[in-house]
């Protein structure tokens, strides 16, 4: 009995140590530093990004500008995001997805 619990111990951990940066990717991504910016990534490499409409006096409105598109991860770990006819690349750094935007860094961080 120990000796299945410890076997099955060491393949979960296996598990987590060998997910995929599919599964890593997908979910909702914030900005620490553009309020009201994230970015969603959907299973079938699909998603949206989403920016809030300022108000009256700066003030945020409830409304979003909701902009798809669609991603890849290639064997190397680089992501490709396809929006319209922009195409922007980047890659996961711990909790960090770090993209390239029209010559700069932008940083994301996994919303929870």
């Amino acid at each position: 009995m120990k000796s299945s619990m410890i076997l099955l111990s060491i393949l979960m951990l296996c598990m987590i140590g060998c997910s995929k940066p599919e599964t890593r990717l997908v979910g909702k991504w914030k900005s620490p530093t553009v309020q009201g910016f994230v970015a969603e990534f959907n299973k079938d490499n699909t998603g949206f990004t989403s920016t809030v409409v300022p108000g009256h006096a700066g003030k945020i409105a409830a409304e979003m500008n909701k902009l798809p598109f669609q991603w890849t991860i290639s064997k190397d770990g680089k992501i490709k995001i396809k929006e319209d006819k922009a195409e922007y690349f980047g890659k996961l750094a711990g909790n960090k997805l770090e993209l390239e935007v029209n010559g700069a860094t932008v940083v994301l961080e996994k919303a929870k």
